[in-house]
């Protein structure tokens, strides 16, 4: 199976020119060299990104408190096997045309049918990174669980049957995948190119299904969030750039079609190689992206924040923020009301807050129930995939005259040191 490419020419099986015929070299035409070039480019560009959303991603959940779950720990195996696997392939990029031994071929060769099994695994941590990613933010519904581990437990077992089959089923032995001079005089060393394209075109399946169910999964429960319209449209924004990594694995499984085609121009093998590679990189790479770039949320809001646009205000400024309907339908931000101070009573002879004494929130104008409350918990949780859920209530002591005290309706979200007015959602 094809999924990192083959470098130099494909599996013959006794199908290609007589062993004495067989070239001592291989060309390097303009067409293969620039595609080298577009992969170093291309790949190096995605990787730098990758690296600053994973150490963002992680920097998140371990400060300032160690937050690390389930799903971190998948994806520092799934990052760590893609840049392994973009390490073993990168070198063998040829990028000025010429001519290359065929040992030269036949080492790019064995690196790439040896990356064929370190892809599959690192998409499939990367897939269940992201699944346990979805569940530890939403785990209420059942169904919702029944779905993830469904696509948790397709996706591993692809992953491992994906294994066995490169490096135990396909080529016997193992070296025949890389070395064209055996499978000249052995022709039934490796399994027949069109069952290999079979069992990728499988791959490629679940693969871009898993892609396309993990990112837009997310916009049934980010939509009914109470959230302004355009920070849950950014939200799913990024939870779906998986739909960038399905349209690489399309890209690669439409190449892979003419693997092992005996119609093919010779010269046209090693530029074939190194698409499939290029599209096998971006499919990994951008699914790293797809699972680390929504903990840049804040970073971005922040970017945005500083031309003027901001995902967490309307132009209603009573809605900035959470905001609970009533039964008309209108929406009252949190926030609304008169925070009643601590008087001269609650102070003790020096003038510091009596030890114990909570400051009272009078909500005016509305009316915030128990439930509501617990919404508004499910939501803040939901958007803080950070796990570091904030506490939503009062400030346990707090030292302001009336005049600081006093928060009119359609007040902005800066209430400053009271933690019920802070509710924009930390990066997910």
């Amino acid at each position: 199976m094809p999924a990192n490419g083959t470098a130099g020419a494909p599996a013959f099986n006794g199908t290609g020119p007589p062993l004495e015929t067989f070239p001592t070299f291989i060309v390097v035409t303009p067409k293969a060299a620039m595609l080298a070039q577009a992969y170093i480019g291309t790949t190096t560009s995605i990787m730098v990104l990758c690296v600053i959303a994973f150490v963002t991603r992680m920097y998140q959940r371990t400060r300032p408190v160690w937050n690390v779950g389930l799903d971190d720990y998948f994806i520092v195996v799934g990052f760590a096997l893609t840049i392994t696997d973009w390490g073993m392939m990168t070198p063998q990029m040829v990028t000025k045309p010429g001519t290359i031994s065929l040992d030269q071929s036949m080492a790019a060769g064995k690196n790439s049918w040896l990356a064929i099994g370190i892809w599959g695994m690192s998409m499939t941590f990367i897939k269940v990174s992201i699944a346990l990613t979805l569940l530890r933010i939403q785990q209420k519904s059942l169904a919702w669980r029944i779905f993830l581990y469904s696509i948790m437990t397709i996706q591993t077992l692809y992953g491992i049957l994906n294994l066995f089959f490169n490096l135990l089923i396909c080529c016997r032995p193992l070296y025949a995948a890389w070395d064209f001079a055996y499978q000249m005089t052995h022709p039934g060393a490796c399994v027949d190119p069109a069952i290999q394209r079979t069992v990728s075109n499988i791959g490629s399946s679940i693969n871009i299904t898993t892609d396309i169910l993990l990112s837009l999964s997310p916009v049934i429960f980010l939509f009914k969030l109470n959230r302004p319209l355009r920070e849950r449209l950014f939200v799913c924004g990024l939870m779906a750039m998986g739909l960038l990594a399905s349209g690489a694995s399309i890209a690669k499984t439409v190449i892979v079609q003419g693997y092992g085609d005996p119609t093919i121009p010779p010269d046209e093998f090693w530029p074939m190689g190194i698409t499939i590679c290029l599209w096998t990189a971006l499919e990994q790479l951008l699914g790293v992206l797809a699972a680390c770039v929504p903990a840049m949320k804040n970073l971005f809001q922040l970017c945005l924040g500083r031309v003027g646009v901001s995902l967490t205000t309307s132009r209603n400024p009573g809605r900035s923020g959470y905001y609970i309907g009533n039964s008309r339908g209108a929406g009252t931000a949190i926030g609304t009301g008169t925070f009643q101070s601590i008087t001269s009573r609650n102070l003790d002879k020096d003038g510091d807050d009596v030890h114990g004494m909570k400051s009272r929130f009078e909500m005016r104008h509305m009316s915030v129930t128990k439930a509501d409350m617990e919404s508004l918990e499910e939501d803040e949780e939901v958007l803080d995939t950070t796990g570091a859920r904030r506490n939503i209530s009062t400030p346990k002591s707090g030292r302001t005259d009336d005049s600081q005290g006093s928060f009119h309706h359609g007040t902005s979200t800066e209430l400053r040191g009271y933690p019920a007015a802070q509710l924009p959602a930390q990066a997910i």
